[in-house]
């Protein structure tokens, strides 16, 4: 599997579990629970929270001059 593809199941995967998160969080988590294997650094994140984003995987939620995330119906089922 490609490092794409594992970082937008990542991604999802941690969305599922912390119901919203911003980058930094996800990052964190997936560095936690993957550190032996993960190697994408916070700049591959931003893209591919885009591209979730653009695809209406995830969705961007602002507050207080924060972003967080949360995943979508259409983010489950790609999971």
């Amino acid at each position: 599997m490609e490092q794409p593809d594992l970082t937008t199941l990542g991604i999802l995967e941690v969305l599922t579990e912390e119901k919203q998160a911003t980058v930094r969080n996800i990052h964190d988590t997936l560095q936690h629970n993957f550190g032996r294997y993960w190697w994408a650094s916070t700049g591959i994140l931003g893209p591919t929270m885009t591209w979730l984003k653009e695809r209406g995987h995830v969705e961007l939620k602002l507050a207080n001059g924060a972003g967080t995330y949360q995943i979508t119906e259409s983010g489950g089922h790609r999971l």
